[in-house]
């Protein structure tokens, strides 16, 4: 569904707070494929924290962001840089004149 909806293709940033239940590794590359981005960068925290920024490659106005479950034990200074990275995304954007 994710693949093909234009709906979600038209978000600017799409935050996938699942952890492992969607892969992006050496072997299988779920979030590349469904979401047609490339991983970019893996920013590490306290103890599971972490979240990985993933671009489109024909059109980089799309920021895929990866990251665990942020229900309960999320580390404020990822959840900050997190926001850091979107805003900057965004901000970028709006200079481009694409939103």
């Amino acid at each position: 569904m994710f693949k093909h909806s234009d709906f979600i293709k038209s978000f600017p940033v799409i935050i996938l707070a699942c952890g492992g239940y969607i892969r992006n590794d050496d072997k299988v590359r779920e979030i590349d494929d469904t979401f047609h981005v490339t991983f970019s960068k893996r920013y590490d925290y306290s103890t599971g924290n972490w979240f990985c920024t993933h671009y489109d490659d024909m059109d980089p106005k799309r920021l895929v962001i990866h990251t665990r479950q942020l229900s309960n034990g999320v580390s404020y200074k990822m959840i900050d840089e997190m926001a850091s990275v979107i805003r900057e995304h965004l901000d970028h954007l709006k200079k481009l004149g694409k939103i």
